[in-house]
């Protein structure tokens, strides 16, 4: 059989008709129970891996996009969501239904990655992996357990607990709190989970699991802008949230550990998996008798900030649907991570979903924790908004190698002739 579109259905579309359903317990309760049903019936090895279900209410159409992820992540729904709205737009005003051109597909991308993988380019990021690999091996110390595990870790076995912000607290964040440091989300976000960990675990680093985007310009005449695929890149960071730093100190030190990994990230997966040099760590564990991955320190915390998911349709006629998305995946997959913070931005409130092994921590360690996080970054944003100038820190300047301890040096030589706006070689 040829490859390609003759290997059977693209997509499977169901349709259903809920107008003359008036009880709104009940039409929730179906709608999820049949948007599980799609959600459970896609299968990798068989296909296909994109599913839909229109639903007709009487407030209008409900629409179930069903994908797998190994084919779209997070920037790949922002695409199709934008497309979405333009096309509905379009038809709605009975105009030519065209969408811009495909940019560079998954497939070629992928080919490239592994001439990546072996090049001069890499070998430069090699050594900040191997360094921070090494650093948290030696150093890393354990989550505080309220009960030993028994048995493997499964989504069955996970608890959940959301942490909200309001909607005047969310604004203060997505549209203030930056001017203080030049900060992104991410960086205070992560400034207040360090903060969490460091009262929990009484540890001034915390190694952390974080995903990114994985779509840098590491290729040179590649574009990925409106390829939609799974570039999603996993990688830890070895954050130093110290005692003796103030929050104005802990803050800086958290952006600048974020503006230290190269490439945002995406060659800590080439390196481990795709280059000689990640190859012959794992042959080298092999050696020693330690199992494939022993040689990696492995995070028990994960993190990822996913932005606003409801951008894309703030200027459209299609809105966010309030029934539930059915369970999107198999509560028998086997889990990575024991703590895990899924934080992103709907209809103006910050969102922190909590994710957590309910086989080793109680709910009341989890409840003070996710209040203590809540704090924290209730603090950094208060922190930040009060500041009334902004303070540069090394990634903003020209010069680059400087310390923070340098720049403050700096900053303090030079404080009589006014502020600081840069630093040149």
């Amino acid at each position: 059989m040829e490859p390609g579109v003759h290997e059977g259905e693209l997509y499977h579309l169901d349709v259903l008709n809920f107008r003359d359903v008036t009880d709104e317990a009940l039409l929730s309760a179906t709608i999820e129970a049949k948007v599980s049903e799609i959600q459970s019936s896609i299968y990798a090895h068989e296909g296909p891996l994109f599913k839909a279900g229109l639903f007709h209410c009487a407030d209008g159409d409900h629409l179930l996009i069903a994908i797998h992820h190994l084919v779209a992540d997070g920037v790949s729904w922002r695409i199709l969501l934008e497309d979405l709205a333009t096309v509905y737009e379009k038809a709605v005003h009975q105009e030519v239904l065209q969408l811009p051109d495909k940019t560079d597909s998954f497939r070629s991308w992928s080919q490239r990655l592994y001439t990546y993988a072996n090049s001069a380019a890499l070998e430069g990021e090699r050594a900040y992996w191997e360094h921070l690999n090494a650093s948290a091996l030696a150093d890393q110390v354990r989550l505080p357990e309220d009960q030993a595990q028994d048995g493997k870790f499964i989504l069955a076995d996970t608890g959940k607990m959301v942490v909200k912000l309001s909607e005047e607290e969310t604004e203060r964040l997505l549209k203030q709190a930056h001017r203080a440091y030049n900060t992104e989300v991410n960086d205070l976000l992560l400034t207040a989970l360090s903060m969490m960990l460091y009262t929990w675990t009484g540890h001034e680093r915390s190694l952390i699991n974080l995903e990114g985007y994985g779509r840098e310009g590491i290729l040179p005449d590649t574009d990925l802008s409106r390829t939609v695929g799974c570039f999603t890149v996993q990688y830890p960071i070895w954050l130093n949230i110290g005692s003796d730093f103030t929050l104005s100190g802990r803050i800086k030190q958290v952006k600048e550990s974020l503006r230290d990994i190269p490439n945002k990230g995406i060659g800590y997966g080439i390196w481990r998996y795709l280059s000689e040099s990640g190859q012959a760590t794992d042959q080298q564990a092999d050696a020693l008798n330690l199992g494939q991955h022993q040689a990696f320190a492995e995070p028990q915390v994960s993190f990822s900030y996913h932005g606003q998911f409801d951008q894309e349709l703030q200027n459209s006629d299609i809105r966010m649907s309030p029934y539930s998305i059915g369970s999107v995946v198999s509560d028998q997959v086997e889990m990575k991570y024991d703590f895990i913070v899924d934080a992103g931005v709907t209809n103006g409130i910050l969102k922190l979903d909590i994710r957590y092994n309910s086989k080793v921590f109680r709910k009341d360690t989890i409840q003070m924790l996710a209040n203590l996080l809540k704090a924290n970054l209730l603090e950094v944003i208060e922190h930040c908004v009060a500041r009334e100038q902004t303070e540069l820190t090394p990634s903003d300047v020209l010069f680059k190698g400087l310390t923070l301890e340098q720049l403050d040096t700096i900053k303090e030589q030079t404080k009589t002739v006014g502020e600081l706006e840069n630093v040149y070689r």
